[in-house]
């Protein structure tokens, strides 16, 4: 008997100016948002709600 593949779909969405990770959505349904400060430097990350700020120091 052949098995039945399952297909796993994961989705990608870029920044048009860098190309930088905007979104990500996983097969769950599960979608990640990222936001970059001037530097392009991740300053905020949202997984389904749960929001995550990044703080750098110095350089």
């Amino acid at each position: 008997m052949a098995g039945t593949g399952s297909l796993i779909t994961q989705m990608f969405t870029y920044t048009p100016e860098f190309s930088l990770l905007a979104t990500a959505t996983d097969a769950c349904g599960q979608t990640t948002t990222f936001i970059y400060d001037a530097f392009n430097r991740r300053r905020d990350r949202t997984i389904n709600g749960s929001h995550n700020d990044f703080i750098y120091d110095g350089l």
